[in-house]
């Protein structure tokens, strides 16, 4: 890994100077860390690398969430893993909410009067949205993310930090959305049940 503008300002040391095996920093031994990267020595996290011109704005947290000795061991690095973790299944029931949506379109064009049925898809997707909603905050993403921008791990004008601050901002966007689309869904299930095949109207009969 080469060092560039975008490394965060802490990272773990290279293959040939294992943090787990190595507990002293050799001036002699430029291979621990990348070009740009000097190497530090932590009570806690042992060997690491620290960027010669980017400083971290909470050091302490940076060297925890960077994961030193690759052991995941700290707390900021295992809520680290379950917010990406649960990240990944909100995404996957939102990708589910949106087709039961879609069947629910399909419904409504196909076959309008077949209220119990649309009112049961409309109540499937709110609960699937429901349950992204709550994987997200049930994880501490929202948190999680606020904490790793302040920390400053990353620094502007860095693309990387661009990034952080960015997804921030859209995980915000995403459980406000995935909350007014729940509530939408669960306002159309009775409305389905209501007014199904009203609208088409009524058989003509001579």
């Amino acid at each position: 890994m080469t060092g560039t503008g975008d490394d965060p300002c802490v990272r773990n040391t290279m293959p040939d100077c294992d943090n787990l095996e190595e507990d002293t920093c050799y001036v002699s031994q430029p291979t621990c860390c990348p070009p740009n990267y000097h190497c530090e020595r932590d009570p806690v996290v042992g060997l690491y690398c620290q960027h010669g011109q980017a400083s971290c704005g909470n050091a302490e947290w940076c060297r925890y969430f960077a994961d030193i000795s690759k052991q995941c061991k700290t707390e900021i690095c295992q809520q680290d893993r379950l917010v990406a973790k649960m990240t990944r299944y909100a995404l996957v029931f939102s990708a589910l909410a949106v087709l039961t949506d879609v069947i629910d379109i399909v419904a409504f064009c196909a076959c309008p009067d077949a209220v119990v049925f649309k009112s049961l898809i409309n109540l499937c997707s709110s609960c699937i949205k429901w349950g992204a909603f709550t994987l997200i905050v049930g994880s501490g993403a929202k948190e999680f993310m606020v904490q790793l921008v302040e920390a400053g791990c990353y620094h502007s004008p860095n693309d990387s930090a661009l990034v952080v601050e960015r997804a921030s901002d859209e995980l915000l966007w995403f459980i406000l959305l995935q909350v007014g689309s729940a509530v939408l869904s669960i306002i159309l299930a009775p409305l389905s049940a209501y007014y199904g095949g009203k609208l088409v109207g009524v058989p003509y009969v001579k």
